[in-house]
């Protein structure tokens, strides 16, 4: 792709902002919405011209009814484009731990069920990669710093080697 068709014609790109809320017990609260299949932390894809922190508390607030501060971000996860999916930053914060778990939360029109998931059992609820990514956003929460992740991986380690891209830098 030429310089004049990545200014014109950028490449679709998905950002979102998801949020990590523990239960006093260290579970994990997960969600699925009516309309998908896999359960997910709370959250939502950013609008255009939205930031991922603001779709991070505008989704949990539309998932789970309740107002968490997304302004601790623990990791960046990226994945590349596969097959009609375009490629995607996905903004993991820190959405602080809720003392009473069912009452905070609401079930609505769009929220099919929610799982308080204990991280030793996450793999029950959520694909591989998406498990790797919340695994490595609780890992954040004891160490904190932030952490650039690879569908769920480090890149040095579970990314495929790729030739360096000379031609962008011409």
């Amino acid at each position: 792709m030429s310089k004049e068709q990545m200014v014109s014609a950028p490449p679709p790109r998905r950002i979102s902002g998801v949020a990590v809320i523990r239960d006093s017990e260290g579970s994990v609260l997960l969600v699925r919405n009516r309309y998908a299949a896999t359960m997910r932390l709370p959250g939502a894809r950013a609008e255009n011209g939205e930031s991922a922190d603001l779709a991070c508390t505008r989704g949990v607030l539309a998932d789970v009814g309740i107002k968490v501060p997304c302004d601790t971000l623990m990791t960046v996860d990226y994945a590349p484009a596969a097959h009609a999916v375009p490629e995607s930053h996905c903004f993991v914060f820190n959405g602080g731990t809720l003392e009473y778990r069912a009452p905070s939360i609401l079930i609505n029109g769009d929220l099919g069920h929610f799982e308080w998931s204990p991280p030793k059992d996450l793999s029950k609820y959520i694909p591989l990669a998406y498990e790797r990514r919340v695994r490595r956003a609780l890992d954040q929460c004891e160490g904190g710093g932030i952490l650039y992740l690879w569908q769920g991986g480090i890149p040095d380690v579970d990314r495929p080697k790729v030739p360096a891209f000379s031609s962008m830098h011409a």
